[in-house]
């Protein structure tokens, strides 16, 4: 349904027969991506129902969807209208996703497990013949089987508790029934509840979202403990509290990476009073507490840190049954809530970097020719409704390419990032400073008028002569530039007849001599 919103593509494609599947052929390949240009022609992929449906895709690509072992049983693939390599970020946005989407599944398919394991204990369901649990992360088929032969209450008891105990260790005894039963509710109400974040982290749109989520369910699923979200100030290199709940923690306000075993192992630490524990030195041991570390990692990063700790009797007997399965359920769901917001900080820190790059251009930090584009019809509407003026100037760097013949394509690009650094710094606010392609730069000036807009050209003009470039070791004179200059609606009622009037102006200034500026020619002339 995704796919057909975005693409706009009516596909009745559910499911496609193995031999056919582009998912069977990442899943087979041994790199971390399969990328496959011309997939109409590629063998892998030619005889694939959707791709031979739709002649506009010029590429595929995917990356496999595994579980903590390694077992891949999934992928996750994109399409393209033309053959393109993904960036970096887009690559690890995917894999990002992907490990999402394993925890995902794998808390549904425990928590379909916990309610099939539910309906045997307590009775329900005795008529119908009994069917074994959907098969789990790395079994070699996706589906679970029915059973030749209805097997006794006791051997179901047995693979439901050993299917379980597969995702929590040490959590279930299956002759304990009674005791069972209670805990088995509860792990229930706990992934039903992890669920639900998961999916609220997969709607953020920014690091405090991922927060406030974390926040509100640890106070909600763990009221007998007192808790801080820490995150990584990177200047710093330090982390830092953003918020604390409950009665209070013994803990730093802020501390070194190195003052947590947490952060340095790259996963869950726990530690208590009543055990031969090894403490972080973030941690005060000012009175008997028990605690849970549990780092916030993606892309072998740990951005931040769920603390959490509850007091403890150092003298108290040993604990139950009871509460040693839910402790251990509280183990899990601590280490499932760090695992999906540190993935989900990642894939938000991987969106922004991508949204940087689809707006910004990567050598002149100006914006780009797509964002200027959007941005012009939006100003062009907004002036026009204003009844406000608004200037243009496009802008060529003259003789660029002698440039970089004579000093090389890193002087070039030394000269361009230093003329995008004098844009930024000489226009106002309001202004927007783009990089059109190559060598030639678009203003965009709202509410300048004709005169006020030539006026602006000039002084950049001049301005840019001042500008050097460092090459090995020494300053290299700038170059000049010629520019054409526009007015909405004198020279164009639309982005697209203003941009050209601006280009034939340009042209002009080339053509009589270079290094001077031309105002474009009356709309229709």
């Amino acid at each position: 349904e995704w796919f057909k919103s975005i693409t706009g593509i009516n596909t009745s494609f559910r499911e496609v027969d193995l031999e056919k599947s582009f998912g069977l052929q990442v899943i087979a390949h041994k790199g971390e991506m399969l990328h496959i240009e011309n997939p109409h022609e590629d063998v892998r992929t030619r005889n694939n129902p959707m791709i031979g449906s739709f002649e506009e895709i010029g590429m595929i690509a995917g990356v496999p969807i595994e579980d903590e072992e390694g077992e891949r049983f999934g992928a996750l693939s994109v399409v393209a209208y033309k053959d393109r390599d993904l960036s970096f970020e887009q690559i690890s946005s995917l894999k990002t996703i992907a490990s999402q989407i394993t925890i995902l599944i794998k808390l549904k398919n425990a928590l379909k497990e916990i309610e099939d394991m539910l309906s045997v204990y307590e009775g329900r369901n005795t008529d119908e013949e009994p069917q074994k649990p959907e098969l789990r992360l790395g079994d070699e088929s996706f589906r679970g089987e029915t059973m030749m032969e209805k097997p006794s209450e006791s051997s179901i008891k047995s693979d439901f508790a050993s299917s379980l105990n597969s995702y929590m260790p040490g959590t279930l005894d299956e002759e304990d029934t009674d005791k069972n039963i209670a805990g088995l509710r509860t792990l229930k109400n706990l992934l039903i509840h992890i669920c639900e974040m998961g999916e609220l982290f997969q709607a953020s749109n920014s690091v405090d979202d991922i927060n406030t989520i974390t926040i509100k369910y640890a106070e909600l699923l763990f009221p007998d403990y007192s808790g801080s979200l820490y995150m990584l100030n990177e200047s710093t290199n330090q982390y830092e509290i953003y918020s604390s709940w409950g009665k209070g923690t013994a803990t730093e306000q802020y501390f070194l990476t190195d003052n947590c075993w947490a952060v340095r192992l790259g996963r869950l630490h726990k530690a208590s009073s009543t055990e031969s524990s090894l403490f972080c030195d973030h941690v005060h041991q000012s009175k008997p507490i028990e605690y849970i570390c549990a780092p916030f990692v993606a892309s072998a990063r740990v951005s931040g840190l769920l603390y959490m700790q509850r007091d403890v009797t150092v003298d108290q007997p040993g604990v139950s049954n009871c509460e040693g399965l839910l402790d251990n359920a509280e183990q899990l769901i601590v280490s499932k809530i760090a695992k999906l917001a540190g993935l989900s900080i990642g894939n938000i820190r991987h969106k922004e970097t991508l949204g940087i790059h689809a707006v910004f251009d990567s050598l002149t930090g100006l914006y780009n020719r797509r964002y200027m584009e959007e941005t012009l019809k939006r100003e062009l509407s907004r002036a026009s409704r204003r009844k406000e003026p608004l200037g243009l100037i496009m802008m060529d760097v003259d003789h660029f390419k002698n440039f970089n013949d004579t000093y090389g394509h890193a002087a070039g690009d030394n000269l361009l990032r230093n003329i995008g650094k004098y844009l930024m710094e000489s226009i106002r606010r309001e202004d927007i400073a783009c990089r059109y392609g190559g060598e030639e730069f678009v203003l965009i000036l709202p509410g300048c008028s004709l005169e006020h807009t030539v006026i602006r050209a000039e002084q950049i003009r001049e301005g840019i002569k001042k500008v050097r470039v460092w090459h090995r070791g020494r300053s290299i004179d700038c170059v000049n530039v010629s520019m054409g200059v526009g007015l909405f609606t004198e020279h164009g009622d639309s982005m697209e007849e203003l941009l050209e009037a601006a280009d034939r102006a340009l042209y002009e200034a080339k053509n009589k001599g270079r290094d001077r500026i031309e105002v474009a020619s009356s709309a229709g002339h």
